[in-house]
């Protein structure tokens, strides 16, 4: 698998996490914008997968959501296993 694909499925992890996280919390996506400084169709493009978010906002989001990134991360290599099958 080559950084590209990796990378997508990165980011789709990072997107499903969101999600997660923020219906978790009860949280709408201009809220969750709200706290990271970034307007709602952004909040929207990542959920979708058409955008990504920088580390910096994913820092703040755990900071938001009161969680680590190893957390945040715990499930991933499961993610990518499951998705690196489909590729082949």
């Amino acid at each position: 698998m080559n950084s590209t694909q990796k990378n997508k499925i990165l980011n789709q992890f990072v997107a499903r996490r969101l999600v997660q996280y923020r219906i978790h919390n009860g949280m709408s996506q201009e809220k969750l914008a709200e706290h990271l400084g970034l307007s709602p169709e952004v909040i929207q493009r990542v959920e979708i997968g058409v955008h990504h978010l920088e580390a910096i906002s994913l820092f703040e989001a755990c900071q938001v959501f009161d969680t680590s990134l190893t957390a945040f991360f715990e499930c991933y290599k499961g993610f990518e296993e499951q998705h690196q099958n489909r590729l082949m």
